[in-house]
């Protein structure tokens, strides 16, 4: 499970061109999500940092160009893994 270490804010905005999609973005985490409702906005939000995680903070750096290790480091100082509490 991943945690933010500060509250991430980011105020959804409509789309400019058609006002009907609904956009979070935080370029300094390559966040950038769209999608038709609030509901579906949260899942890909979700959805999307489990993809940057899993390609940029969990990869290993060997792999990684100079653009996804400055990635990778926002990242890791942003968000930390935490152990699933067992049921």
């Amino acid at each position: 499970m991943l945690r933010f270490r500060k509250p991430l804010a980011i105020i959804p905005e409509l789309d400019a061109e058609s006002r009907q999609w609904m956009l979070l973005e935080q370029p300094d985490l390559n966040i950038h999500v769209v999608a038709a409702t609030r509901k579906a906005l949260i899942e890909e939000l979700q959805s999307h940092i489990a993809m940057l995680w899993d390609e940029y903070a969990a990869d290993d750096a060997s792999n990684l160009s100079p653009t996804a290790l400055k990635l990778r480091a926002r990242l890791l100082a942003a968000i930390k893994e935490v152990p699933v509490a067992q049921a």
